[in-house]
């Protein structure tokens, strides 16, 4: 039972936060040698396939995998965690991390659309939200727009992302060095 030898082991029992994902994230960040088949498939067969644990270890595995260069396997589990995240919390869906990598992925298996999709929304949840990230957002999805063909749209981006640039007092050197 893996992840009774987890809990054993660090004295976790179940994840304690109000959704789940807090604890059971320290839980696998503490053990990276496990391996995300084995968790996902004893969350099955416990019934909890449906869980925040569940779509955490997805997550995980797909950014494990699209660092790898594994970029179709890291799809269909992204596809899988995005699925879970707008069940389990419809507010939000996928993180702003878990976007800026299925964006992507997205884009370089040939799935263009849907890519762009996910850049759009994106950078309209930065928008909405005043995130501080809005310039390499805007970066990001210029990128996926101009893989897509569609080079217009991706330079009004740069253009918007070079106009809130030249507005920011003090740029960080990893803004400088994106643009």
């Amino acid at each position: 039972n893996v992840l009774g030898r987890l809990a054993t082991e660090w004295r976790i029992v179940e994840p304690a936060s109000d959704n789940g994902v807090a604890h059971f994230d320290a839980l696998l960040r503490l053990r990276k040698n496990c391996d995300p088949a084995d968790i996902v498939a004893e969350l099955e067969a416990q019934g909890r396939e449906r869980t925040a644990p569940t779509y955490l270890t997805l997550s995980n595995w797909a950014l494990s995998q699209q660092w790898a260069g594994q970029y179709l396997p890291a799809v269909r589990k992204w596809e899988k965690a995005k699925a879970l995240a707008h069940e389990l919390f419809p507010e939000r869906g996928l993180q702003f991390f878990e976007l800026r990598a299925y964006g992507p992925a997205l884009s370089l298996v040939g799935r263009n659309d849907e890519a762009v999709a996910i850049a759009d929304e994106l950078v309209a949840r930065s928008r909405a939200g005043g995130r501080a990230e809005l310039i390499s957002h805007l970066l990001l999805a210029a990128r996926v727009l101009a893989e897509a063909g569609r080079k217009e749209p991706a330079a009004e981006l740069l253009e918007e992302a070079e106009a809130l640039l030249s507005a920011e007092p003090s740029p960080s050197p990893t803004t400088l060095a994106a643009l």
